[in-house]
């Protein structure tokens, strides 16, 4: 006897249009519950493949009753509806990591904006500095040269015409 002739196989072969979509739904509904539970996030694409795989099983069984094709349409819905569901959670994940790096960049431009005003800053203090520095220069050259000024005609009265008038003034 071979195992196409056993009971078991004679039954299960005639009763696979039955038995197919029934199973295929009740797994659908336990993933249901095992996704909500766990949130389990399955790679794009995975339900259109699976989609795509039961469409082809459904071709060497075709649903034979209006219950077994209502049912089909109802898993291949439900299947249409994981396909979305994993599409927007992929795209809020990628809204959630556009918002960090997007913070990231504003961190950076803050701080870059920061680190210019400082410099400016600096740099004006520096304009500032040197300013006061070339006036001080100025009345100190200044000062000197009413010294050396002072100091000639001190020469001048004692020494009397040893000095020349001609002397380079410094300005």
């Amino acid at each position: 006897m071979s195992w196409i002739e056993w009971p078991l196989w004679k039954w299960f072969s005639e009763q696979i249009n039955v038995i197919f979509p029934v199973v295929t739904f009740s797994c659908l509904i336990i993933w249901t519950f095992i996704d909500r539970l766990f949130n389990i996030a399955l790679p794009i694409g995975t339900y259109i493949g699976i989609f795509a795989l039961l469409g082809a099983i459904m071709t060497f069984f075709p649903p034979e009753g209006l219950w077994q094709k209502i049912l089909w349409v109802l898993i291949f819905i439900v299947f249409l509806g994981f396909e979305f569901q994993t599409l927007y959670r992929e795209e809020r994940e990628l809204n959630k990591q556009r918002e960090i790096v997007a913070d990231k960049f504003s961190k950076i431009i803050t701080n870059l904006d920061r680190m210019v005003q400082e410099s400016n800053w600096a740099r004006e203090e520096e304009r500032k500095r040197s300013a006061e520095l070339l006036t001080r220069q100025e009345t100190l050259f200044a000062h000197q040269e009413k010294l050396a000024k002072e100091t000639l005609e001190k020469v001048k009265e004692r020494e009397g015409a040893l000095v020349p008038d001609n002397l380079p003034s410094v300005k």
